[in-house]
């Protein structure tokens, strides 16, 4: 009966920590959001404000998403441009994010939140 209790418990940090460890992976560190806002001098204040803080907003390019929020675990096409999904794991700490390009690279739409 103790052996099903540890391995119940070793499971569930497993679990526990796997879910926090992927959240992080889709997001880039601030050292990397810091030097892509300072290599960049043509994008405008705005952006770089959101960049830094780990935002999206519209009219940004891709690389400056990709800055933001790094890469997102799928692309999706569409007709009009594409959207990027960053999907988490069940039960994640770190909210599902999405966001729309028209068809020249722009955000259009962006959304993030928690749960289904």
């Amino acid at each position: 009966m103790a052996m099903n209790k540890k391995i119940f418990f070793l499971l569930c940090v497993l679990v526990i920590s796997g879910c926090v460890t992927n959240g992080e992976l889709v997001k880039t560190n601030f050292n990397s959001r810091q030097e892509y806002v300072n290599t960049h001098p043509e994008i405008s204040l705005e952006t770089k404000q959101a960049i830094l803080n780990v935002k999206v907003i519209k009219g940004m390019t891709k690389t400056d998403v990709l800055a933001a929020w790094g890469k997102p675990s799928r692309i999706s096409p569409e007709t009009s441009g594409e959207s990027w999904f960053y999907d988490q794991p069940f039960f994640s700490l770190s909210p599902w994010r999405f966001v729309s390009f028209t068809s020249e690279g722009k955000v259009y739409n962006y959304g993030e939140g928690y749960g289904g």
